[in-house]
């Protein structure tokens, strides 16, 4: 009896296992992708995760061979997952190609009794519904990818930095060579409170230097205009201010 009701159990748990093997060949463009992980899934719509048959690594000429099976109440889907970085454009993490294959390969038992040969695939191709894998050894790998183009980014802004700090001091000492003290006139009706110490007495010159006047401001307690500078002081030559009539 007992042996009768341990076929009842495991009967339809044997009957329902499926089976799945492929065999492929990846390229990148001319080169075989060597060294790429390829997964074996049954793709399960109603869940968040799918079923891992098997998984591997290809070989130095791109080759991988793959099977596995699992207990479905349905028939399964078998899809391959190829993580790689061909054809990628020195993006962080790396791309994740996948696709379905044929369900008349599936082979209901413990092992594969039949094998799919997908043939070459070229992993240049962009696959729709494409995923990226960012784990911590696939993003170190991106990273290492992308650290000389950075190195030589930050070179390069270096030196541009370098060029404008020099740029820069050059115009400022031709700037101070330019600018000489103008010398400036004050006119006795001006007020001898606006003017400066070293212009004690009226219609005295006194040496200004930098001088960039303000042009034709008025003064807010005088109504005056203050004196406006000739533009030709500006290159070495002497200004003279004169001050503008009292408005009516």
């Amino acid at each position: 009896m007992i042996l009768i009701l341990l076929f009842l159990f495991f009967a339809p748990a044997s009957t329902l296992y499926q089976s799945y093997g492929v065999h492929g060949q990846f390229s990148c463009g001319e080169s075989p992708a060597k060294g790429i992980t390829v997964k074996l899934y049954d793709l399960d719509r109603y869940s968040h995760e799918n079923d891992l048959l098997d998984e591997g690594v290809t070989n130095g000429f791109g080759n991988i061979t793959l099977s596995g099976g699992t207990a479905e109440l349905t028939r399964i889907e078998p899809m391959l997952e190829v993580i790689h970085d061909c054809n990628d454009g020195g993006k962080v993490g790396n791309r994740k190609s996948k696709f379905l294959l044929p369900q008349v390969y599936i082979t209901y038992g413990t092992k594969a009794l039949k094998t799919y040969d997908i043939g070459n695939v070229n992993l240049e191709t962009i696959f729709l519904s494409e995923d990226r894998d960012y784990s911590d050894e696939t993003v170190q790998k991106s990273s290492r990818r992308l650290l000389p183009p950075t190195r030589d980014m930050v070179i390069n802004y270096s030196f541009l930095g370098l060029l404008l700090l020099l740029f820069v001091s050059i115009t400022t000492a031709q700037l101070d060579t330019h600018f000489d003290d103008a010398q400036v006139y004050w006119p006795s009706q001006y007020k001898r409170s606006h003017q400066p110490a070293a212009a004690a007495s009226e219609g005295e010159m006194f040496a200004f230097p930098g001088l960039r006047g303000l042009r034709g401001k008025r003064d807010p307690d005088y109504n005056k205009r203050v004196p406006m500078m000739s533009l030709k002081g500006l290159r070495g030559k002497r200004a003279r201010f004169f001050a503008g009539e009292d408005e009516q």
